[in-house]
């Protein structure tokens, strides 16, 4: 399944979108953040490094950093793991506005 990502590229940070496949249970944990209102959005920064976030309209609820490279799809799901639980977390708590 494919999760889509706004990606900021250099040097102005133009937007496009990118899509990486991830693995069905992955996909779905997504899809959940979705429709709680989170966005993804990933940017290469100097060297070959990448930034990746989960956020809504108050900021980033989960991000990562890793190497251009074979650790993105794991750096994926894990943030995508995390982001979930943190947002369930809320959901239930009562401090997540949808």
């Amino acid at each position: 399944m494919t999760i889509i990502f706004t990606r900021f590229s250099r040097p102005n940070g133009k937007r496009s979108k990118v899509e990486i496949d991830r693995p069905t249970d992955i996909d779905k944990m997504a899809r959940d953040l979705v429709r709680m209102g989170y966005d993804f959005e990933i940017e290469v920064l100097r060297g070959d490094e990448i930034h990746m976030t989960v956020s809504n309209e108050d900021g980033d609820l989960c991000s990562r950093i890793c190497e251009n490279g074979p650790q993105v799809p794991i750096s994926v799901d894990s943030m995508i793991v995390e982001a979930h639980l943190m947002a369930l977390e809320r959901s239930i708590n009562g401090s997540e506005v949808h």
